[in-house]
């Protein structure tokens, strides 16, 4: 009876765990529900605010280098809040390039005219340096491919 129990309790521990992951969107979704994708360079990245003694709040500022769909004033830098975790990796959490690094980003405005992130992580695509490959969520696609894709027609 023991072993039922265990292997029920582990059973239910199993498969609730795939709840706290994101949910990633289909690429074609990503795109459409973006009302600005650009790339982008990381220009600064400072400490913003302490919360407590294991984590504090860090000011992320990109600059525009080209805008893929949507519009936004270019010379108007992004700023993006994101937690660090003293170095510490944590699943699912928002993390932008080093400095100096460029990125795709896939943004839509909030109630206020803000741009956000559509999908967390997934909404941060780094591009190697050199080739502008895709990295992170991106790895399976190119830059050509995510052209054409904006390019289709809403409704498809």
């Amino acid at each position: 009876m023991l072993k039922v129990i265990c292997f029920v309790v582990f059973g239910i521990v199993i498969s609730t765990t795939g709840f706290t992951m994101i949910q990633t969107l289909p690429f074609p979704e990503l795109v459409t529900n973006s009302d600005v994708i650009v790339i982008a360079k990381v220009t600064d990245i400072t400490p913003a605010a302490k919360n407590d003694e294991k984590t504090f709040e860090l000011r992320n500022i990109l600059s525009i280098e080209r805008i893929l769909k949507g519009e936004w004033p270019a010379d108007k830098p992004l700023e993006f809040i994101t937690q660090d975790f003293q170095g510490k990796w944590r699943e699912d959490e928002v993390a932008f390039p080093e400095k100096g690094e460029r990125t795709i980003l896939f943004l839509k405005r909030d109630d206020k005219g803000t741009l956000q992130l559509v999908n967390g992580i997934q909404s941060i695509w780094p591009l190697e340096k050199g080739s502008d490959k895709p990295l992170r969520m991106g790895f399976r696609y190119s830059l050509e491919q995510l052209e054409k894709e904006i390019q289709k027609p809403k409704g498809r």
